[in-house]
């Protein structure tokens, strides 16, 4: 990512990700695997993001988890794992990871979906955030056509806000957290 002004703090950034997924299947729609997952953020200019707290880091997640069918209309995914975000400096991500996902088939081109999420990723706002998200979603495909809907609540914790900037806490003081909720909504329509 690189930004198309000095005029922001130095956050031009490098990334590369790496992963791998060992799965084993059983029984005619289950299966069981473990993942794990590197990325190597390295910031372009070092010198002066360690001015704005922009250390380089190298969050590795691994994960084990389960999904399959539990009726042939109803599908599930769950997983649990760890992350360690391995940043050269400041506040580093050290957490269990989490995730749930129901999808019901009540159609046979009809898919809802319930969905749970903690996890923690790289943030421009500080240095790492963790979240939980919970969503609701419904898949409809009409003929040639496909119609998406998705609503999502977010909670997310930013942690190693540098001090200076201008995030304050309810008492008016400088803070290096912050926690955001957010509602988002997605609509898609796909030929």
């Amino acid at each position: 990512y690189l930004w198309e002004t000095q005029q922001q703090p130095p956050y031009d950034l490098f990334y590369h990700h790496s992963n791998i997924r060992l799965l084993y299947k059983f029984l005619p729609k289950t299966s069981v695997y473990v993942s794990a997952d590197n990325v190597a953020y390295t910031y372009r200019n070092t010198a002066e993001a360690a001015t704005f707290n922009r250390p380089n880091g190298y969050p590795l997640r691994i994960v084990a988890g389960l999904n399959g069918l539990i009726t042939s209309k109803l599908a599930f995914d769950i997983y649990g794992g760890y992350l360690n975000g391995f940043y050269s400096y400041g506040p580093s991500p050290n957490t269990g990871i989490a995730g749930l996902s129901l999808t019901w088939k009540p159609l046979a081109l009809t898919s809802l979906t319930l969905a749970y999420r903690h996890d923690a990723l790289n943030a421009l706002l500080g240095v790492y955030a963790n979240y939980d998200n919970l969503s609701a979603s419904v898949l409809q495909q009409v003929w040639r056509f496909a119609g998406f809907l998705r609503l999502a609540y977010q909670n997310t914790r930013y942690e190693g806000i540098v001090a200076g900037s201008s995030v304050v806490n309810s008492d008016g003081l400088p803070t290096s957290t912050r926690t955001d909720n957010q509602f988002v909504l997605n609509a898609r329509v796909d030929y």
